[in-house]
């Protein structure tokens, strides 16, 4: 919030300049008076001068009035800022310090209140389905939704804009640009499985995740508020819907794996749900459902006393979840998560095997079955659509060995606390990672490791089937680090199934699991009547990964992105995280977690309402007039992005983002299949009005499709939508007749005659 504050007040400088040292000055003089105050009562005890220095000394008022100028003096001689220039610099500096100032305080003020904030932790807890369903439903009314469509001001240039508060990520584009034009023409297509106003008719919208009134929307729960109350509740549903249900489920996992310590589990599902991982990437759904099937059948098979109903409720979630994972149709990640899924699976039924009994085995046999005739039936009207993704040339089959993972890459975790922040790299979503203490990690389970072995335990430890999680994860983790750093036989790769996730994307699962072992050896080593590793042997490990983390940062591949200020910012973020880990101080370290955590991940998407910069301004609905009136014209969008936009409003467009080709208008273009490495894969279409026909690849899934008057008249096109103005000539060789233009905002619709 001070970040925003800052970027908000940053173009008025001067008068933020005066109402900052007015509130200061303020604060200061209360601090004064204060501190005046306890100098004359002091004075007037019967007490020594050095009883009565010390006391001075240590006033807390005195204190106060040190720390709070002491930001200006560093700021001053450190960056020889001695006429207070309030630059941007200025400003981000002294809100981090006053941030930490106010982080440090509100943990001193929970501490100082604990019981109270049990009682909120327990009530909360209690009612947390309720808590839910509430929130849920007041930012569902509201039209609240988490993505980046404020986009599309950039572009339509308006002043329409549906950003609340954050920023719109213009790398989010699978989201802006992709997913979301797609499920909101969904509503104009009749919810149909193939919609007729993408790519000539040709894709399967099942693919695209998009809302299909079929039977797979059963358990497409996601997409419920699409088909019962439109797109602009539904985009909010959607969204709102996977945050808290991605919380909940988060939440339930850290109850199952901390033997319901409230406090770690509240820390896992803000660590995953706000992990750069998940809000950088579209992998919140894979992740969630994952995890989802985990906590489902713990629900089930733990308790034998729980009731039918309510095992029926379970079971329907297991459907729900089963599905949805393999709806996810992305094996990169879906395999690996397959992998921790089982661990937890096999673990649970070896545990808990007897409470389950003969109707409990048909009920699990019944949901088997739902799920496969749902899956079945979701492959048969897709395969067409399957088939094609995966003979295209991009993304199409994959065939990993492994052993080909940059280790350098899991160093990429540094830069997370910055890029929300700041515009100094290229990819973030490349970037996001899992922040966790790997370092310490390995140190804690070295020593519990050694402590086992010298107090021969092991046998002990194996039998005690509260360590079987841990040792479960443990395994599959180092399935994945032998598939990350070897190359494995191809035979080896198929049994396994690795050979369908790339390193880069098993790295994400892995740094995934390690956050749950995390949360594992907290649990262990904070419930230790003796501490594994006392505070100072604790101090100074954390104080020489603090250093080991500053050499590699500062050697790292973006460390010319790094000033100062940030290298202090993440030393600081980076010793908390170690110190209250290695130092057992669970509190500590669960508040670490969750600060950090919010600070990483809590301004990567923004907050939206609506979708008005869609559907409200004045190009969409004079093109919507335009289709409206002639139903069958079929549109071009000179690029992607302008493509997409008349998707988002339900016109029939040839070009935009394709999951794979037509070959209907394909083949009349390139009949003898010339191009086909170009065409024959994902691909975001730009169109080029040219003399002669081509495709030319820009990248992995983008090309530039040539068409010439033939072309058009050839493809039926009847209309063009362009950011560019039409010069006499192309109006001319492509007989273009002006029904739009918009000179201020850069908008043109043209009629192909």
């Amino acid at each position: 919030m001070i970040y925003l504050l800052e970027q908000k007040l940053l173009q008025n400088a001067n008068e933020f300049r005066y109402m900052y040292f007015g509130i200061i000055l303020t604060i200061l003089f209360y601090l004064f008076y204060k501190f005046l105050h306890e100098i004359i009562k002091e004075c007037k005890k019967e007490e020594n001068i050095k009883s009565k220095i010390t006391k001075i000394v240590k006033n807390k008022y005195l204190i106060g009035i040190i720390v709070t100028i002491l930001p200006i003096i560093l700021e001053i001689f450190l960056y020889k800022n001695y006429k207070i220039n309030f630059s941007k610099g200025t400003y981000i500096r002294l809100a981090y310090i006053y941030a930490l100032y106010i982080i440090i305080a509100i943990y001193k003020f929970i501490i100082n209140h604990e019981e109270k904030f049990k009682k909120i932790l327990n009530f909360c807890v209690k009612h947390r389905y309720t808590i839910a369903i509430i929130v849920f439903a007041l930012l569902v009314i509201c039209k609240i939704h988490f993505s980046s469509i404020g986009m599309w001001n950039n572009y339509i240039r308006e002043g329409i804009d549906s950003t609340l508060l954050g920023k719109s990520r213009a790398i989010r584009s699978d989201e802006w640009l992709v997913t979301t034009p797609f499920n909101l023409s969904q509503q104009y297509n009749g919810f149909k499985l193939i919609n007729d106003n993408l790519n000539l008719g040709n894709n399967d919208m099942n693919i695209f995740h998009a809302p299909v009134l079929d039977l797979s929307i059963v358990v497409r729960v996601f997409s419920w508020g699409y088909i019962l109350f439109g797109n602009e509740i539904g985009l909010s549903w959607a969204w709102v819907l996977k945050f808290i249900a991605m919380f909940i489920i988060y939440f339930e996992l850290g109850m199952i794996i901390t033997k319901k310590d409230k406090v770690l589990a509240v820390m896992l599902a803000v660590w995953l749900t706000f992990s750069p991982a998940i809000m950088w990437w579209s992998m919140l759904d894979t992740i969630a459902f994952a995890m989802a099937i985990v906590v489902l059948f713990n629900a089930y098979i733990s308790n034998k006393n729980i009731s039918i109903k309510k095992k029926i409720l379970i079971a329907f979630g297991m459907i729900v979840f089963l599905c949805q994972f393999a709806f996810a149709l992305y094996p990169a990640w879906q395999v690996p998560l397959a992998y921790i899924i089982l661990a937890f699976v096999i673990v649970d039924f070896i545990k808990y095997r007897k409470n389950l009994s003969k109707k409990d085995y048909l009920i699990m046999g019944i949901t088997i079955l739902i799920t496969i005739l749902i899956l079945a039936y979701f492959f048969v009207t897709s395969w067409n659509g399957i088939n094609a993704m995966m003979s295209t040339k991009y993304p199409g089959g994959r065939a990993e060995t492994g052993g080909d993972y940059d280790f350098n890459r899991l160093t990429n975790y540094y830069t997370n606390f910055f890029t929300p922040y700041t515009d100094d790299y290229e990819n973030p979503c490349d970037l996001a990672a899992y922040i966790f203490p790997g370092l310490s990690i390995a140190i804690l389970l070295l020593t519990y490791i050694i402590n086992i072995v010298k107090d021969k335990k092991i046998k002990t430890t194996l039998k005690d089937k509260n360590n079987w999680y841990i040792l479960a994860i443990l395994i599959v983790l180092t399935i994945f680090l032998l598939w990350l750093a070897c190359k494995w036989p191809s035979a080896l790769a198929k049994i396994s199934f690795l050979y369908t996730s790339p390193t880069k994307r098993t790295a994400l699962i892995f740094e995934f699991g390690c956050v749950i072992v995390t949360a594992i050896l907290a649990k262990k080593i904070f419930d230790r009547k003796e501490k594994l590793i006392n505070n100072k042997v604790a101090l100074a490990i954390s104080i020489l990964i603090t250093i080991l983390t500053y050499f590699v940062a500062k050697n790292g591949l973006y460390a010319n992105t790094f000033s100062t200020f940030k290298y202090v910012v993440l030393l600081i973020a980076i010793f908390a995280i170690n110190y209250t880990f290695l130092s057992s101080n669970k509190k500590a370290f669960a508040y670490v977690i969750v600060i950090i955590s919010l600070f990483v991940g809590g301004y990567v998407n923004p907050i939206s309402r609506g979708t008005s910069v869609i559907t409200d301004t004045e190009i969409a609905q004079t093109a919507v007039k335009i289709a409206n009136e002639d139903k069958e014209g079929i549109w071009i969008g000179e690029s992607q992005v302008n493509a997409q936009y008349l998707v988002a409003n339900g016109l029939k467009v040839l070009n935009g983002i394709n999951e794979y080709p037509n070959y209907d208008w394909i083949e009349k273009l390139d009949p003898e299949h010339k191009y086909e490495e170009v065409w024959n894969r994902y691909a975001h279409i730009a169109i080029i009005l040219d003399k002669e026909t081509s495709f030319d690849l820009l990248s992995t899934d983008i090309y530039f499709l040539h068409l010439t008057y033939d072309n058009l008249k050839q493809l039926n096109i009847k209309y063009l939508y362009t950011n560019v103005k039409a010069d006499e000539t192309k109006k001319d060789n492509f007989k273009l007749e002006t029904l739009y233009e918009n000179d201020l905002t850069g908008q043109y619709i043209y009629e192909i005659n």
